[in-house]
């Protein structure tokens, strides 16, 4: 286990990627999870998804997260205002590393999966549940991490929506591709997994 997410680098270092895959990673990333953030908040479509609901209690967070530091930073100057600098800047330091960690922490729960769901997408060889890397192992492995296995449902859509989903989906310009199942972001020429040319619908 490593701590790189807490300055929100989200790739296992054991799959050595390359800044612009990890770029292309982000962005696909992204732009899924505005789709479900989306249709969670504004109540679009069928049900709400604990990923949504993420999503609103980090934007909580981030909101309390500056008003707490306003009137931590008032209370620690008026508390330690005759102490020494070094006592200042320390107790200051402690509760910015405090709300760091908990924004990280939070950060991580919430865009980890998707970018485990994009990574998988892409056709890395990866654990879709805990993003374990698989390479050089077989093709349908279970993870020797979390045993997850593959199956031959789980192995077209990763993400595993719903008709009800796909239809949203549509709505807002997603498709899936006919060959894999993989996912169509707008502006997608080809699926990013099989290399399917798109199909206009």
């Amino acid at each position: 286990m490593t701590l790189r997410w807490l300055w929100r680098d989200f790739f296992d270092p054991r799959l050595e990627l390359t800044r612009t895959q990890k770029e292309e990673i982000h962005r696909r990333a992204r732009r899924m999870m505005f789709y479900r953030s989306r249709r969670s908040i504004m109540g679009d479509g069928p049900g709400s998804h604990v990923p949504g609901r993420d999503v609103r209690r980090l934007r909580l967070f981030q909101v309390l997260s500056i008003g707490l530091i306003f009137i931590l930073s008032l209370g620690v100057m008026y508390a330690v205002v005759n102490q020494p600098w070094y006592v200042s800047l320390m107790t200051f330091g402690l509760v910015f590393a405090a709300i760091w960690v908990t924004f990280s922490v939070l950060t991580a729960r919430v865009m980890q999966p998707w970018y485990r769901h994009a990574m998988y997408e892409l056709g890395y060889a990866i654990c879709a549940k805990c993003g374990y890397p698989l390479g050089g192992l077989d093709r349908s492995p279970r993870c020797p991490e979390c045993g997850w296995r593959k199956t031959h449902q789980d192995d077209p859509e990763p993400v595993n929506w719903s008709p009800a989903d796909r239809e949203v989906l549509l709505q807002y310009g997603y498709d899936a591709c006919g060959e894999c199942g993989g996912i169509l972001l707008p502006g997608d020429s080809d699926c990013a997994r099989c290399g399917n040319e798109r199909q206009d619908q």
